[in-house]
Order: structure tokens, then sequence, then C-alpha cells
């Protein structure tokens, strides 16, 4: 983190607490400089007023500033530019072409009459009110997305992120059309730092690789559980991925590695299962119903349309991995669906170190692949009776005997 602050209590206060959060930090201190304070009167957990007590650090020499970030770009994985118009960022310029000459994405949250200074960075963040004060007033959808575009391609941006309040966020995308991520709507408390989560984890997205489309629909589950909270208020992933706007079983959204992740730290009970699930019936249904009686979470591993045809035949599957996953996200029982291609599902279950190994009833007098890496981690491994009468073969021998007449 770098920054200005006053040589001050208030200052003193500021690097006490970036270092009790465990952030490095280079703060700068300025002499005859108050560090700028945000009073906030609140009722009943809702914001009345804010009183500001600032000074601009107009006299900074901004090159100082510069040499110390630009130093320090080589240990970086991302920049991100906040920019509050108080005289800490006078050359954001260089910054923003610097990172991007070692191949550091840079994201800009926005300020001021004029976004020239922001020019070539990867994300532009403005809310609407910053937007419609360099572009004009927006009439309706249609000119907002219009007038989007162009500034995202007049400033040389990789995207535009428009952030809308209630109505949710607009991203503009080089070469793809505008991708519309509508607003999840909670109670809001207090909107003080909505806008740095957001950035936050929009960052925090592409770090861990994802799309930048991915990591704004984080960012936008992680604004609308922040403006439920008084103050200002870190979210964290397992707070995310509890938001019941979530499609947490999408691989899209989330790693696999991730939800592990988050599930153990909230303490939750992880339970693992694997299968074809070509033509889901009732006796699948039970048995994952029965399986997530065992734990808190249940992670269920596919096997692909290859791994499928190894096993069952070259008539087999019937229906293709997205339908299956897409069925099984359906479920309630299913908190996470992941394919797998292997001959087992041993690689996952290491992966996973599941609490609870399960496999259907007629495994009881086999070996059941990754119950002796279970066990040596003091896990469980139970067999769950397949209901009777229901198999998958036996409904494609009917489907067949059916058509045969």
């Amino acid at each position: 983190m770098f920054g200005l602050i006053g040589k001050d209590e208030a200052g003193a206060r500021v690097r006490s607490l970036i270092e009790k959060a465990g952030v490095e930090h280079h703060l700068f201190e300025m002499e005859n400089r108050k560090t700028i304070q945000k009073l906030r009167i609140s009722s009943n957990r809702h914001q009345i007023l804010r009183v500001d007590f600032e000074d601009e650090f107009t006299a900074f020499d901004s090159k100082v500033f510069n040499q110390k970030v630009i130093g320090e770009l080589e240990t970086c994985s991302l920049l991100i530019v906040s920019d509050y118009a108080k005289g800490t960022l006078g050359d954001i310029e260089t910054l923003i072409n610097e990172a991007k000459d070692r191949g550091i994405p840079v994201l800009v949250d926005p300020k001021g009459a004029s976004f020239d200074k922001y020019r070539n960075a990867t994300v532009l963040k403005p809310n609407r009110a910053e937007f419609e004060l360099i572009v004009g007033r927006c009439a309706n959808d249609a000119e907002i997305c219009r007038k989007g575009e162009d500034l995202r391609r007049d400033l040389n941006l990789e995207a535009l992120l428009l952030t809308l309040s209630d109505k949710g966020m607009l991203l503009f995308e080089k070469s793809k059309a505008p991708l519309a991520v509508p607003a999840i709507t909670h109670e809001v408390v207090d909107v003080t730092g909505a806008g740095d989560t957001v950035i936050a984890w929009l960052a925090r997205g592409l770090v861990v690789g994802k799309s930048l489309s991915e990591s704004v629909v984080r960012a936008n589950v992680a604004s609308s559980i922040a403006v439920t909270k008084s103050g200002t208020s870190t979210i964290s992933l397992s707070e995310v991925m509890a938001c019941e706007s979530l499609d947490l079983g999408h691989p899209a959204v989330f790693s696999l590695s991730e939800f592990v992740s988050a599930r153990r730290a909230a303490g939750e009970t992880i339970v693992f299962t694997n299968g074809c699930f070509d033509i889901l019936h009732e006796g699948h249904i039970k048995y994952l119903e029965e399986a997530k009686k065992l734990g808190d979470r249940l992670i269920v591993a596919v096997n692909d349309d290859e791994s499928v045809k190894a096993l069952k035949g070259d008539s087999r599957p019937i229906n293709s991995l997205s339908s299956r996953v897409s069925v099984l996200n359906a479920l309630s029982s299913t908190d996470f669906i992941i394919s797998f291609g292997d001959e087992t599902p041993i690689a996952l279950i290491k992966e996973i170190s599941p609490d609870v190994l399960v496999k259907g009833g007629d495994y009881k007098d086999k070996e059941i692949v990754g119950s002796d890496y279970v066990l040596e981690l003091d896990g469980i491994v139970r067999t769950i009776d397949f209901v009777q009468g229901f198999s998958t073969t036996t409904i494609i021998d009917a489907i067949r005997a059916t058509d045969s007449h």
C-alpha cells in the first residue's frame, strides 16, 4: 500500500491499522498537513451525515511517490490506482505506463472531470455519476451502452466497468458485447467502501486466474454483501460463496480448491462421491440425498464423456457431460460438481481430502478407490444402498424394448 498521511495522531493510527492487518506499506508522512479524516454520523445503523476534515496534498512531489511505486512493481501481480483527487496521484499516466510495460494489469477507480490521465489502463471503474460527468447525461440504456463503448475505445482500455448502484454493473470489454450483471437485492445499511470492495474483488479474481467477466460476477456479489454491514468491512471468500444468489457449483465462478478452502475455513464437513450419472433417476436422487446427510457439503465428481465410454461402452453416455452437470446442479443435495477423465477419481480425492468418502452399496465387497487415503487422514468411508429397481441400464433396456415393439 502506498499513500500520504500527515505527521499526526490520525496518521499514526492509519499506519498502525495497516501493520496490524499484515499489509506492507510505504506511507509518506507530510509535514504541516493533516491526515484526511471522514466522520460519519449514523442512527439505527444507517448513515445520516458525513463530515470531512481534509487538506489537499498539493505541495507533494509526485516524482518521489512514483519512484517508490515503480521500484516495487516487479514484486506485484497487479496495480490498483484509487484516485480521490487529493494530490497523492499527481502523475497517474507514468504509473499506468510503467506497470503496463511490465505486463502488470492496472485497475483504476477514477475521479474528476477528465479521464485522459487514465488512458491505457487495463480496467477503469467509474460509477454512473463519474461516468456521466465525462460523457454527458444518458437518457436510456442504449445511450449508456453506446457512450460506454466509445469511452473504452477512446481511452484504449481493455475494459470499462460501470457500476450502477441498484441497477448492477455493465462491463464493456474489448471485442465483446456489453455484459450486464444484475444487482443482488439486499437491505442496504451502509454503502461505505462498496466501490473499494468491487475493485478489490475484481483484482482478486484476475490474480487467481479468472476472466474479467468471472471476476466481475464475484465483485458484484461481494459488494452486495458489503452494503449490508455498518462501516468499512472486508468480505471473505466464505461469505461470497454462501450467497444464495450465486451458483456455487459453477466452475467458472469458483475453483475446486477455493471451494474446499472456504468450506474448511467455515469448519464444515466435506463429503465426496463420484459416478457417471448418465440418466438421472430416483435411485440417484435418494443416493445423493443420503450422501449429503453425512456432512455439510457434498462434492460430486462426474465422469466425462470419454471416461463414460471407456466404462460403459461406445453407446454411452446417453447425455453429454454438460447436460449431466446441469441436472445435478439442480439438486439441493449437491454443493459442488466437477468432472474428471481419469480412470479413477483418486487425484481429486487427494486434492480434496474429504472427511467422508461415499460409494454405492454395490461396492461393499470391493475396494473403494481412495478409501485407504481417506482412512489414513482419520476420515470416514461409507457405502449407501441403492434404491431397488432403479438403474440407468434398466431404463435404457426398457426404452429399447418399447422401441422394438
